[in-house]
């Protein structure tokens, strides 16, 4: 309860004066702790989309590696640079965009050389962030 003094003026006392600045205290505390759990989130969602890209990418290019060396298996010529459809009708970098979009990521690139090795490139979005990872598979 505030006292008055012999002049009529209340006085405060040193609690009532300094309850109002740790309320603001407590509120940039939790809006600091805030943004450290969400920064911390968005780190965690990074991780988990480069091992998604990298897991989809290497899947996508052993696919695409075997789709290649089955088709120069059936037809006994080289699968052609650059990719695209063969003679023979397959197309060894649409399945590995159809493995990549199995995994959840975007198939962003994909050669094939002439000895049947394939390299591509997936990518995942998090949180407006990019991640981008490369695979390279051939056959022996």
């Amino acid at each position: 309860m505030p006292k008055i003094s012999g002049r009529g003026r209340r006085e405060r006392s040193a609690t009532s004066v300094e309850g109002g600045s740790v309320s603001v205290l407590m509120v940039a505390l939790v809006v600091v702790a805030a943004m450290l759990v969400g920064g911390i989130a968005i780190a965690g969602g990074l991780g988990v989309a480069a091992s998604r890209a990298q897991g989809a990418a290497d899947a996508s290019a052993l696919a695409a590696a075997f789709e290649a060396r089955d088709l120069r298996a059936r037809g006994g010529g080289a699968v052609p640079s650059g990719g695209g459809t063969t003679p023979l009708g397959g197309d060894p970098c649409a399945m590995a965009g159809r493995v990549a979009t199995a995994g959840g990521v975007a198939l962003t690139s994909c050669v094939m050389a002439v000895d049947g090795s394939v390299e591509v490139e997936a990518t995942d979005r998090v949180a407006g962030i990019t991640v981008t990872r490369r695979s390279r598979a051939g056959t022996s």
